[in-house]
């Protein structure tokens, strides 16, 4: 469980985040969904302890993140960054990085990291590109290699920011699958989407963010009947109902 009470976080003298209390609970697919510049990435960015938060607290399990050390918060939480440097390393080697939380000085393999690397890439669909370098990859291959590197973490919250770009529909629809598959098993995956029908299928809670506060937070069908899509975005987000449930597109 991560609680969030009255976040605030920027970056220099520009405050981002103003007051945001959240709490991201196991067994739960939420989705942040916002225009850009809305504080979704410093959000994120702000909970690993990557981006310096100005005000408010951070819980982990009911323990203040400031207690804890970057060893400590790394095996709480994984991250999935939007952006990275393309290394000149093997996709494995990449992915066996997410076992660095829980690895002694000198860093030495065990197999059972080896067996969760493996693991992690099989569940992310990039096994038959574990011995490629990084640079040989497309980005869509790149993509599915961070996904692994952020399984083979093997943390109660999975932090994702955009993790569906570079990705085909149907390795989209895969990933969300895997996403609910892994919320069964009690994690909670926290996404960062800009599909907004995609986050209404799969999400069981939608945050939206405006401007750096929250604007609504609930579940998809208590968000469509709010409004709050439709004023934040500019749009008209409307549903049909299917036998498989609601469908939402944009009129």
């Amino acid at each position: 469980m991560i609680e969030l009470k009255q976040l605030c976080a920027g970056y220099g003298d520009h405050i981002v985040l103003r007051d945001i209390s959240l709490r991201f609970a196991p067994g739960r697919l939420i989705v942040l969904l916002g225009p850009n510049g809305s504080g979704k990435s410093t959000l994120l960015k702000t909970i690993t302890g990557l981006n310096e938060k100005r005000g408010g607290e951070i819980l982990f399990d009911g323990v203040s993140a400031d207690t804890l050390s970057p060893r400590q918060r790394a095996q709480r939480v994984a991250y999935m960054a939007q952006r990275r440097n393309t290394p000149n390393i093997v996709a494995r080697r990449i992915v066996l990085h997410g076992r660095f939380p829980y690895l002694s000085y000198p860093r030495r393999y065990l197999p059972e990291d080896l067996r969760m690397a493996d693991q992690a890439l099989a569940l992310a669909g990039a096994s038959d590109v574990a011995a490629a370098s990084m640079e040989e990859l497309s980005e869509g291959q790149r993509q599915k290699v961070y996904l692994a590197m952020a399984l083979a973490q093997n943390t109660p919250t999975i932090l994702m920011d955009e993790p569906t770009n570079f990705l085909d529909v149907r390795h989209q629809l895969n990933l969300m699958k895997l996403a609910c598959g892994l919320k069964d098993q009690g994690k909670c995956l926290v996404m960062v989407l800009h599909d907004i029908r995609l986050a209404m299928k799969y999400a069981d809670e939608i945050i939206v963010l405006e401007n750096g506060s929250v604007r609504g937070d609930s579940s998809p069908g208590e968000i469509y009947q709010s409004g709050v899509i439709d004023r934040v975005f500019g749009i008209k987000l409307s549903r049909f109902e299917t036998g498989s449930g609601p469908q939402y597109y944009y009129e």
